[in-house]
C-alpha cells in the first residue's frame, strides 16, 4: 500500500509543481520592455499608455479612436540621399500608411523627377514621373509588407530613397 500511495503522491506533486511553473510563467507573458509612456487623465475618465510596443485591437467612436497592443512600429528615415540635388527637400506621409502616401516637394521648382516603388525583393511596381509640388501614390492595392521609394533626376540617378511600411 505505501507504494502505491507513495506513487499517487508523487503523480498530485508533479501536478501541483507543474501549475505553479506554469502559473510564474503566464504571469510574466505580458511584460514589456517600453520606450516610454503613462498615464493620461480627463473628465472622460484615465488611461495608461506605453510606446514602443504591436497592435493588435482598433476600436474607433465618433469622439476618436485607440489601438490596444503591444507595438507600433513607426520609422521616419530617409536610406539614401544624393550630393546631386542639394537644393530639392522631399517629404513622404503618413509613413506606416494604409492607402495613398504623399510625396510632398518642398521647393518644387518644374525639375523633371521621376519616382519608382520596388517591393522588399527589388522588383519595380510602378515608375511615374513628378508633375507638381505634391504628389499622391496610391497604396491600397499593394499587400501588408515594406517597400523602397526612389527618386531619381532626369539622369535617373539618386535623389533620395526612402522605407515605406504598408500596413
Amino acid at each position: 500500500m505505501t507504494g502505491k500511495y507513495s506513487i499517487e503522491n508523487k503523480s498530485i506533486t508533479m501536478l501541483v509543481l507543474c501549475l505553479v511553473i506554469l502559473a510564474f510563467v503566464k504571469a510574466h507573458a505580458q511584460e514589456s520592455v517600453n520606450s516610454s509612456g503613462g498615464d493620461a487623465l480627463g473628465s472622460g475618465g484615465s488611461v495608461a499608455y506605453s510606446f514602443g510596443q504591436v497592435t493588435y485591437s482598433f476600436q474607433s467612436g465618433s469622439t476618436g479612436s485607440i489601438e490596444q497592443g503591444v507595438q507600433h512600429a513607426y520609422e521616419f528615415f530617409a536610406l539614401e540621399t544624393s550630393q546631386i540635388e542639394p537644393s530639392i527637400s522631399l517629404s513622404i506621409f503618413p509613413n506606416p500608411t494604409s492607402e495613398n502616401l504623399n510625396l510632398h516637394l518642398n521647393d518644387f521648382k518644374n525639375e523633371s523627377l521621376t519616382y519608382m516603388l520596388f517591393d522588399k525583393y527589388g522588383k519595380q511596381i510602378t515608375s511615374v514621373q513628378i508633375c507638381s509640388q505634391n504628389t499622391e501614390i496610391n497604396m491600397s492595392d499593394l499587400p501588408t509588407a515594406d517597400y523602397l521609394l526612389t527618386i531619381l533626376d532626369d539622369n535617373m540617378r539618386i535623389v533620395q530613397s526612402f522605407k515605406i511600411i504598408k500596413f
